[in-house]
């Protein structure tokens, strides 16, 4: 897999084998366009132009815009059930560190020394992490703000695991049509008892078109044993009849 961020008319990918290949461009706010079978044999590659889509988005957020190490995020109710200690980074310092929490902004370039090594996204700095309960499992749930779904309403967030030295990270996705959502009242519509979540940036897809014409929310539950830290970033809804202002 190649990948890189483009900030203009032309890419460039030294040393790609010849082959055949599907492209695709993502930007968040827009439609993902893909191509397949695109056949890569020369010194160079001629695509037609691509021209993105918007998308219709009602609530996205790539967390670029929170604030680094808060415990708290605009737009989102954080519940913090586990009520754990979490642990950190040997020899990484950053303001609320092994503090009990459900999310975390996590600015890795922020850190001090910076963890450069992690793997983000292309142009994030920030992210909602999780990190592991001293007494685990972890119970952590970050839920939206109320919007009205619509037939064709999803959301997507892409999610990974920080390694698997410890076993992947376990979430669980949930639905609430309660006008002040809460952890208790949340529907899960995820498969089975859990979904681990790879070492490698995922996307994350469920439908909401159960609930067209409904006022709803939604939840992530970090629901891992004695894992790591989970990371989620570009959270995408899409197809809402409204939204309501948090």
């Amino acid at each position: 897999v190649y990948t890189t961020t483009a900030t203009g008319a032309t890419v460039n990918f030294p040393s790609v084998w010849h082959g055949t290949y599907t492209i695709a461009v993502s930007k968040v706010g827009y439609q993902t366009y893909t191509q397949s079978n695109v056949s890569i044999s020369g010194e160079t590659y001629s695509h037609p132009l691509i021209t993105l889509l918007v998308s219709n988005i009602g609530f996205a957020d790539n967390f670029e815009n929170q604030t680094s190490f808060s415990l708290t995020m605009n737009n989102w109710t954080l519940v913090d059930l586990d009520q754990s200690a979490t642990y950190g980074i040997s020899g990484v310092s950053w303001e609320n560190a092994y503090a009990a929490q459900a999310f975390i902004v996590f600015a890795p370039g922020e850190t001090s020394p910076a963890l450069t090594s992690i793997e983000m996204l292309p142009n994030s700095t920030k992210m909602a992490a999780c990190f592991a309960s001293t007494t685990p499992p972890n119970n952590d749930w970050m839920i939206s703000p109320r919007f009205t779904a619509g037939p064709n309403t999803m959301v997507k967030f892409q999610a990974r695991s920080h390694n698997d030295t410890y076993g992947l990270e376990r979430i669980k996705f949930g639905v609430s049509t309660n006008a002040n959502p809460t952890p208790n009242d949340m529907t899960i519509i995820s498969a089975g008892s859990y979904v681990d979540v790879p070492v490698a940036w995922t996307e994350f897809e469920y439908s909401l078109s159960a609930y067209n014409g409904q006022q709803v929310s939604f939840g992530i539950n970090c629901v891992s044993n004695d894992a790591f830290v989970l990371y989620i970033d570009n959270v995408e809804v899409t197809g809402v009849n409204s939204i309501d202002d948090p």
